[in-house]
């Protein structure tokens, strides 16, 4: 089981996976839609390390893993992104440490307010500045973001309801 009661070692691992697997859910099973926006769950292996482990943990992980995965695909890195990819982790670290619920409507509102904050708004005026990308376009990252929202939290439900993750 993932819980905040493992030794810092296995709080260490666990973290460096999440991080891998926020890298290749992000970097490489993406789904494009033009050259803007791109459908990934990149997020969810970000908001359980926030959620599990707290939210300087969530941070770092979502942080590195841009990092590392802009490197790997031989992306630009953009420094707002990944300021917006490490704040997924510190805001799911916070609200959990702060509600305290393990609730699928306390799951939906953390992934919700990390999405909305940090993938819409956060990481749609670093695209604006760095490439000029019409808000127009941007504004549709919005309802993907509330479906993906959506599925993470059953995803992060169910990992609880069955015991693999505890936070």
């Amino acid at each position: 089981m993932i819980n905040k009661k493992s030794s810092k070692i296995q709080q260490l691992v666990i973290c460096a996976m999440l991080m891998a697997l926020s890298i290749v859910f992000g970097k490489f099973l993406q789904i494009p839609i033009g050259n803007a926006i791109r459908i990934s769950f990149e997020a969810l292996p970000v908001i359980l390390a926030g959620m599990v482990f707290g939210p300087i943990q969530g941070l770092i992980v979502g942080a590195a893993a841009d990092v590392l995965g802009c490197f790997l695909r031989g992306y630009t890195l953009i420094p707002l992104i990944t300021v917006a990819a490490g704040c997924v982790g510190l805001i799911a670290g916070l609200f959990t440490k702060v509600l305290k619920k393990r609730n699928y409507i306390f799951i939906l509102l953390t992934e919700l307010v990390s999405h909305i904050t940090c993938s819409v708004i956060i990481k749609s005026v670093a695209l604006w500045l760095a490439y000029g990308t019409p808000l127009e376009v941007l504004a549709l990252r919005l309802p993907i973001y509330i479906g993906l929202s959506a599925a993470e939290a059953v995803i992060i439900l169910a990992l609880f309801k069955k015991k693999v993750i505890s936070f």
